[in-house]
């Protein structure tokens, strides 16, 4: 008998003494703060690729792009909010500032102007050569067409050196710090080709990537942007002036075609004069 029961002693003496020995680590929120998740997933319309957002509960993000196989990564360090494009050739983000540079912009209680900026990121998936441009507010792009718009905060853009009241430094040069409205620029991916507009507060594009709608509230002394609401043709390079005046303009959809635009406006009744 004691040949059979000294080796199963010995074994739960080992294992007693083994489990003992092992340090549980307390649920708190230093465990909590390494806990990640998966947000933002996406599949391109051919099926190539795949991207997705790891996110930690307190820190940077990460973008993650590979390919259907899995065979490779590229990875964009905090960068979120992505989109492809319909053709399955791009993918656009935002790169948001670093957790930390935020976390103390918040303690010194900084103003939204003096806070860290986005970054537009844009990469032609494949190649994945990362493209950046710096101080965005939001950017969109259209559901069927390689064209992304996005928008500057008037607070990071620079006043022109001198007037032009031509119509390409009317459309191109870029605004002073106001608090009417910010530069929007508009990129057509396959070619580059980029156009600026000056103190836009709300924008949108077509499904099919061909028209841009934006509303404008210059200064009131400006001589070179008239308030109002605009319609660009992204292909004919040409603005058309859809609604006068400074106002409110709000709520810009285009119906699924491209054809008609629908928008709310709140403006300013004229003074009467009086005798």
């Amino acid at each position: 008998m004691k040949k059979f029961l000294l080796p199963a002693f010995i074994l739960f003496a080992v294992y007693n003494v083994s489990a003992q020995s092992i340090k549980k680590k307390p649920l708190d929120h230093t465990v909590y703060d390494s806990w990640q998740s998966i947000d933002n997933e996406h599949i391109s319309n051919n099926g190539k690729w795949i991207i997705y957002v790891v996110k930690p509960q307190e820190g940077d993000a990460e973008l993650v792009i590979t390919d259907a196989k899995n065979s490779s990564k590229f990875r964009v360090k905090r960068a979120d909010t992505a989109r492809i494009t319909a053709d399955s050739k791009y993918a656009v983000m935002l790169i948001k500032p670093f957790f930390k540079d935020i976390r103390q912009a918040k303690i010194k209680k900084k103003k939204p102007a003096e806070f860290p900026k986005d970054t537009l990121g844009i990469i032609t998936l494949g190649e994945n050569n990362l493209e950046k441009i710096p101080a965005i507010r939001s950017f969109k792009i259209a559901e069927k067409a390689p064209v992304v718009a996005y928008l500057s905060p008037a607070d990071t853009l620079k006043k022109p050196a001198a007037a032009d009241t031509s119509k390409k430094a009317i459309a191109n040069t870029i605004a002073p710090p106001t608090r009417e409205g910010a530069e929007l620029s508009v990129k057509q991916l396959l070619t580059g080709k980029t156009r600026s507009f000056q103190y836009v507060t709300e924008y949108q594009l077509t499904k099919n990537g061909k028209l841009l709608a934006f509303a404008v509230t210059a200064p009131k002394k400006s001589k070179l942007v008239k308030s109002g609401l605009y319609v660009y043709d992204i292909d004919k390079d040409t603005l058309k002036m859809i609604s006068t005046g400074r106002g409110n303009y709000r709520n810009l959809v285009f119906d699924d075609a491209g054809r008609q635009l629908a928008f709310t406006a709140e403006k300013k009744p004229l003074r009467r004069l009086t005798h």
